[in-house]
């Protein structure tokens, strides 16, 4: 049993650990999608993994296997795969595992530049990949303006489809920099005395907490405005950032720019320097994956609104039931025919809407305008990442989640409260 005044993450949806394979694990995937994604979030998902592998390989001069797949509806990270892009780049696997969460993960490190004289020591792998800095970082910033343009952008359907070619495009340069931080971070983190998260975390600064968990700076707005404080403070996120057919804490609203990511600089000798640079670029890239569904659920709704005055939608949100290509040719004309739309939503279509907030855990007591309950002899229980957490952060003493790896948000989240993280069991 929890502590009373620990803040734990509701677990009320069905997780899945494994895929319809041995090689294919969620690990951090559920980071990113805990629900089952739509058909329109996954096939961007599946769309954009060819242009990030396209990104890897000018990057990296290596061909990179596809690291993320959707099998069975659902998106999974392939075990082997990652372990051959390891491989390709000299890079202890065990470590990756460990910051994906995937089985097969080591938490102590071998220096073995150490061994060699000092030769081959921190500064090497850090100087290895210092190259690459410039380019993600500009990568992740580019994102930002992509969405502002996007923003500003007239009703045309010239404009709706180039925005619908761009999309794709844009996912795959954030699963892109995801990929190589990842990589990168295992290599430099050979040289640390070990990397369980007790030890990492108690390097990571923290001034650099708020840029890697943007949504806690929402801690800093006065506690009047509490209730609605990252809503606020954060528009176009919400409650599923990176499933676009959530809304946003904030609909119809210009998108605000993150906060930047500090400028790129020369290697250093110190790992845990070079593992914070990383780890911001990485934690960039998930807010620039948010960026991109943001911007793909505003012109996905506009395409929507579009195709129900001719009656081959009902309603605009019906989109979502229907793949990125769909999309594009009932944009072009090519799906013109009502019958065969509806056809296809009414296959995909799930048999009940699943329930945006769960019932009141058994001995809660209903907190409606902030959406977290305390129960009566347990820890405060919210559904997810909501605009609940800034009101009740000040109120707990520890968070529990599920870590989905070393660098889970929980695990993030918990660290930049200073308060204790208790990992919980996948499935409860």
């Amino acid at each position: 049993m929890l502590p009373t005044d620990v803040l734990a993450l509701s677990l009320t949806y069905t997780y899945e650990t494994h895929g319809p394979t041995s090689d294919l694990y969620r690990g951090e995937a559920a980071d990113f999608w805990p629900h089952r994604p739509t058909p329109l979030t996954r096939s961007v998902i599946t769309a954009a993994w060819p242009h990030a592998r396209r990104i890897l390989r000018g990057w990296l001069q290596v061909d990179m296997p596809p690291l993320w797949e959707v099998a069975s509806g659902q998106v999974f990270l392939h075990r082997n795969h990652w372990r051959e892009a390891a491989r390709r780049l000299d890079v202890p696997f065990g470590l990756v595992a460990h910051i994906l969460g995937l089985p097969e993960a080591d938490t102590t490190t071998a220096p073995r530049g150490r061994r060699l004289f000092g030769l081959l020591g921190p500064r090497t792998r850090a100087q290895r990949w210092a190259k690459h800095l410039t380019p993600v970082t500009e990568t992740v910033d580019g994102i930002t303006r992509w969405a502002r343009q996007v923003s500003r952008l007239r009703w045309e359907q010239a404009e709706v489809l180039q925005v619908m070619e761009e999309i794709a495009v844009r996912a795959g340069e954030m699963l892109a920099v995801h990929a190589l931080s990842t990589l990168a971070l295992a290599d430099i983190l050979q040289d640390a005395p070990s990397a369980t998260p007790a030890e990492v975390y108690a390097h990571i600064l923290p001034d650099d907490l708020p840029s890697l968990a943007p949504a806690i700076r929402a801690r800093d707005i006065p506690e009047p405005e509490r209730p609605q404080a990252l809503g606020t403070a954060f528009p176009w996120l919400g409650e599923g950032p990176f499933e676009a057919a959530l809304p946003r804490w904030v609909e119809n609203q210009t998108l605000r720019p993150v906060p930047p990511l500090p400028p790129a600089g020369a290697a250093t000798r110190d790992v845990w320097e070079a593992v914070r640079r990383w780890l911001t670029v990485r934690e960039g890239a998930r807010v620039g994956l948010a960026w991109v569904m943001t911007a793909t659920r505003g012109w996905v709704l506009a395409a929507g609104r579009e195709a129900t005055r001719d009656g081959r939608l009902q309603h605009p949100a019906d989109a979502f039931l229907l793949e990125l290509e769909e999309i594009k040719q009932m944009m072009t004309g090519e799906w013109s025919d009502p019958a065969r739309v509806q056809g296809v939503l009414q296959q995909r279509r799930p048999p009940e809407p699943r329930p945006r907030v769960p019932d009141v855990p058994a001995g809660g007591t209903p907190l409606t305008d902030v959406g977290v309950w305390p129960q009566a002899e347990g820890p405060w229980v919210t559904p997810g990442w909501t605009p609940a957490v800034a009101r009740v952060v000040d109120r707990v003493r520890g968070l529990a989640a599920i870590a989905h790896g070393l660098f889970a948000y929980g695990r993030l989240i918990a660290a930049a409260l200073k308060v204790p993280f208790t990992p919980l069991s996948e499935g409860g």
